[in-house]
């Protein structure tokens, strides 16, 4: 599966290196600068135990709809500065938030997407630098589908994230 991050700060490096472990993944970061350094070096997660794993890093967000579903890390408050970048994201190509809180969930109202998937995360991460973070304590990730449904979602996160010492609970509306 193509799967896309947009954002790599901790959260988005910690699932990134994990899902790349089985999955193509492409980073979209902030910087042009970080994007080099994950093409050149990769992700390296620190826990238990350290791994290394390579991706693909952009900054041409026309590679997002490239991707067989979109998980979003930013923060939420800076899910304002990227709004009209996911509106041009094709319907057809899922999203998954990852963002404590509900302040964005009316944001989330104006997207076109037909699936739309909300989560929080219970992991403590670290960013390291451009391309290193630390897994500092396994947690849960909890996701519930926000509108529309998808089989293949369920499929493919049951066994993904919970073999990846992720745990996740999937809330049905």
């Amino acid at each position: 599966m193509k799967i896309g991050i947009i954002g790599a700060g901790s959260l988005g490096l910690l699932y990134g290196g994990y899902l790349a472990t089985e999955h193509a993944v492409t980073m979209f970061p902030r910087s042009l600068e970080q994007a080099e350094k994950l093409c050149e070096h990769g992700i390296t997660v620190c826990g238990e135990n350290c791994f290394q794993v390579n991706v693909l890093s952009t900054m041409d967000v026309s590679a997002l709809n490239e991707q067989d579903v979109i998980f979003v890390t930013v923060k939420q408050y800076h899910l304002m500065s990227i709004v009209n970048m996911l509106k041009n994201i094709e319907t057809s190509i899922p999203l998954v938030f990852l963002q404590n809180g509900m302040g964005h969930l009316t944001l989330l109202e104006t997207l076109p997407q037909q699936i739309i998937l909300v989560g929080t995360v219970e992991h403590g991460a670290t960013r390291k630098n451009e391309m290193t973070v630390s897994h500092n304590g396994v947690g849960k990730t909890n996701i519930a589908f926000f509108c529309g449904h998808s089989d293949l979602l369920l499929k493919f996160f049951l066994p993904n994230l919970s073999n990846l010492n992720l745990y996740i609970m999937i809330i049905m509306n």
